[in-house]
């Protein structure tokens, strides 16, 4: 399941730059944000598993963020 779309990554570059963006570099870009936000879940659940809770917080997503090699 795709969770970001490939039209937003071109227009996340586009938006940024004046260039035009091929739809290979605008795939690219989404597998690579999907893998790294897919790592940094895992470790944010890890963080919230290590404090004992069941519910993710955005500090447990901070901690995977600056303790990572993310």
């Amino acid at each position: 399941m795709t969770e970001f779309s490939t039209d937003a990554m071109k227009r996340m570059i586009k938006n940024n730059t004046s260039k035009r963006v091929s739809e290979d570099a605008a795939k690219e870009l989404r597998l690579l944000v999907e893998n790294h936000a897919q790592e940094l879940a895992e470790e944010a659940v890890k963080e919230a598993e290590d404090n004992d809770r069941v519910t993710v917080r955005d500090s447990d997503v901070v901690e995977a963020i600056r303790g990572g090699d993310l």
